[in-house]
């Protein structure tokens, strides 16, 4: 059920267009479910304020050394990758009269609220059938796919973060602990309600079909970000499975040769594997009864969009 936005308020279609109808939306926005705001976010959120974005992904990993004579002036080693955005609109006419019709309001106002809650999931529904569909296909600033078995180090080895050796529904480990995450979220207007009102001056369409129009809007984009921060396997989801690919992605190695930390703490998984994985990471007990090790290892994300 909607809202019940009539209650005692004086009526007024401007207060609904300017105030009741953005709140709405926004309400409706925040507050839906969504699968990008779980274990505490898991995509890497940026601000864009430009028309595009350029990123320079530093693919060596960091560290400290001894300092002997002189410091050792190291150059910024990295590769560009750049992020365009795209307009997304959903708009909607509302008749002026109808708007003015208090046995109505209910009915627009409900139709606000979905479109707020549509907002919400269209971010999750670009993020995620972007993996889904180009996971191993869009290729990420070191020029091979975001999930794939061969990204270059320049020692000349490569490494990967796939598993293709099961038959099963691919499933996902994620290290969402720090900012630097597997897909890039670029906002550079983010999700919004905008209206038009058909008693505006100069305003050509209300005046030709005495018609409001609302329309929600954004300007953002997907992208393949950190592979390291990510692996993907149709392995068998049990003990040995995920103990295997967070084993993968612990050895995860930058150019200089050191370790880059990863700590996978999201497994996250299609809706048929949603059992098999809380089991697993939830159980007191594994399937021989003895104590699962495995339990509270990484949190269970159900993602819906994955096929």
């Amino acid at each position: 059920m909607g809202t019940n936005v009539t209650g005692s308020q004086p009526f007024s279609s401007d207060v609904y267009l300017t105030q009741i109808f953005p709140d709405l939306f926004n309400s409706a926005f925040e507050n839906a479910m969504t699968v990008h705001s779980q274990a505490g976010g898991l995509l890497m959120d940026v601000t864009s304020d430009t028309e595009q974005n350029i990123y320079t992904f530093l693919s060596q990993s960091i560290g400290m050394q001894k300092w002997e004579g002189e410091r050792k002036v190291r150059e910024l080693s990295g590769s560009e990758f750049t992020v365009v955005n795209d307009d997304f609109e959903l708009t909607y006419g509302i008749k002026r009269d109808a708007l003015l019709d208090r046995s109505r309001i209910q009915g627009i106002s409900d139709y606000i609220t979905k479109m707020g809650e549509a907002a919400a999931e269209h971010k999750d529904r670009l993020a995620w059938e972007f993996l889904d569909l180009q996971g191993t296909t869009a290729l990420c600033y070191d020029g091979t796919p975001l999930i794939g078995a061969t990204h270059p180090l320049k020692k000349g080895s490569d490494w990967s973060n796939i598993d293709t050796t099961g038959a099963g529904p691919k499933w996902f480990l994620m290290d969402t602990r720090t900012s630097n995450r597997a897909v890039l979220f670029q906002t550079r207007e983010s999700y919004a309600l905008e209206v038009l009102n058909a008693d505006g001056e100069n305003n050509v369409r209300g005046f030709m079909r005495r018609e409001h129009l609302v329309g929600a809007f954004s300007r953002v984009a997907v992208a393949p970000a950190m592979p390291h921060r990510i692996f993907q396997s149709t392995a068998l989801l049990d003990s040995a499975g995920f103990s295997d690919a967070r084993a993968q992605m612990r050895r995860f190695k930058g150019d200089g040769d050191r370790p880059i930390m990863v700590q996978p703490n999201v497994l996250m998984v299609p809706p048929e594997l949603e059992t098999t994985a809380l089991e697993l990471m939830q159980n007191e007990r594994n399937s021989s009864g003895a104590s699962n090790i495995l339990r509270g290892a990484a949190e269970v994300v159900v993602n819906p969009f994955l096929a």
